[in-house]
């Protein structure tokens, strides 16, 4: 939960370029995957609305 707080400060919002969907309408997004070894920490996460968190996976952004 803290990191989640921390994430909504830090991001404050969708961090995709031109979203403006607030931090409660976001996922935490692993930039390296955690099935690949990704660490769960505030330097491996972003917040993403659902939308842009598909299109990262979808696109492999």
């Amino acid at each position: 939960m803290a990191q989640r707080k921390a994430l909504a400060v830090r991001d404050k919002g969708c961090a995709f370029p031109g979203c403006d969907r607030p931090p409660g309408w976001t996922e935490a997004h692993h930039v390296w995957h955690w099935i690949d070894g990704g660490p769960t920490d505030l330097d491996n996460l972003v917040l993403l609305c659902v939308h842009h968190h598909h299109v990262m996976h979808e696109q492999e952004w």
